[in-house]
């Protein structure tokens, strides 16, 4: 198929291969039904979030969370362009991605990064002030590694001071990887903490792990709202649609010189992305990347079967999903909610059962007769 109405110029046409798969990583971006309305709710609940501290936003990897957060920021900086020009200072929006740590989770990192998001300076000699803490003045520098207070406070105070509208957090599941749903409650309520003492609208995007979060507290389950960016489902006619849309966008924007003609492979497309876009658009990618050091002037199927997904990554993706998406019908339908993390329902049941079992000659909980019983009453008269 020639190189007729497409959108791409000459000059990509001729440049490297790595200017191509940049060009197709970087910019070529197909906007979908479901992002279009998780973007939507997304900047109507953090430009109007009417008390709510937390926002969280969920999908099954690959489902288009790191777009979203993405075309977030783009869109909040587009609409308070002239407060950011009246007041230079101003940050509208950051975030950071965060780390998954083997071990212990490190505050001190984050609340480091947090700074580096918001472009502060001189990180290593913020003060905490004795009239605000009631010590010694210190720099941060001089504080050990496990004293992370200060940190935290000019995290909170950069962010109060810079009036941010949102500071979003990638990958936020990563935040709950403790030990035990105790724990993993401390952690969300410390993030909701310091969302109200910043009086920072706060949005995470990670996967269905941060479902956990409002089974084990309905007070912080009132203080956070929650957007979910679902999958696309081929048996249902209008996400397969939508779907084909997608996968016709990104072919028309292959930078190769002939456009791809896979017509007849849409159900292949369709069947092995799972239903993520995300998923979909890596997949092209690389066998974009194939293509080219094949020297191929259009994309075959060899070159998709080539860059497909393991049959292991694509089932451990989909039993991913399959698992959020019931806990989504199990709450539409009043049922208990069970953990998103098989692991985390075993901790809490052990925990239920351990209360469960009383010791030895220990009594159980029962109101005792207070005064006489009827049957005395009846056996003096």
């Amino acid at each position: 198929m020639a190189n007729v109405d497409r959108p791409l110029s000459e000059d990509l046409l001729l440049s490297s291969n790595s200017e191509k798969l940049e060009y197709f990583r970087k910019k070529v971006f197909a906007p979908h039904r479901n992002i279009n309305n998780a973007l939507k709710q997304l900047l109507e609940c953090v430009v109007e979030p009417a008390g709510t501290s937390l926002f969280l936003v969920f999908g099954c990897t690959g489902s288009g969370k790191s777009t979203l957060q993405h075309q977030l920021h783009k869109r909040l900086n587009e609409q308070f362009k002239a407060e950011v020009l009246s007041n230079p200072g101003r940050i509208i929006v950051a975030g950071t991605e965060v780390r998954e740590e083997p071990g212990k989770f490190n505050y001190k990192d984050y609340y480091i990064r947090g700074l580096e998001a918001l472009s502060e300076v001189l990180i290593q000699y913020k003060i905490l002030y004795p009239s605000l803490i009631g010590e010694n003045s210190k720099p941060i520098s001089d504080t050990s590694n496990g004293d992370s207070a200060a940190y935290r406070r000019a995290l909170e105070k950069a962010l109060k001071n810079r009036e941010l509208i949102a500071f979003t957090l990638d990958e936020a599941q990563h935040l709950l990887m403790a030990a035990g749903a105790a724990q993993m409650l401390r952690q969300f309520n410390w993030m909701k903490s310091i969302a109200n003492l910043s009086e920072t609208t706060h949005v995470l995007f990670g996967t269905y792990e941060l479902l956990n979060c409002r089974t084990w507290n309905g007070q912080t389950g009132r203080r956070s709202e929650d957007i979910h960016l679902a999958r696309y489902l081929p048996d249902k006619k209008e996400d397969y649609t939508e779907l084909i849309r997608v996968i016709q966008t990104f072919l028309r924007h292959m930078p190769l010189h002939e456009e791809s003609d896979l017509e007849k492979h849409y159900d292949y497309l369709c069947e092995y992305c799972l239903g993520c876009v995300g998923v979909l658009k890596d997949w092209l990618h690389r066998s974009l990347r194939i293509a080219l050091n094949d020297n191929a002037k259009t994309l075959l199927v060899k070159h998709l079967k080539k860059g497909e997904l393991s049959v292991t990554r694509r089932n451990q993706i989909r039993e991913e999903a399959e698992r959020g998406e019931q806990i989504l019908r199990n709450e539409l339908l009043g049922e208990r909610k069970p953990a998103a993390n098989p692991s985390d329902s075993e901790q809490l049941q052990s925990n239920k059962s351990k209360q469960g079992n009383p010791r030895p000659g220990q009594r159980k909980p029962k109101r005792d007769p207070v005064g006489e019983s009827e049957q005395s009453s009846t056996a003096q008269s």
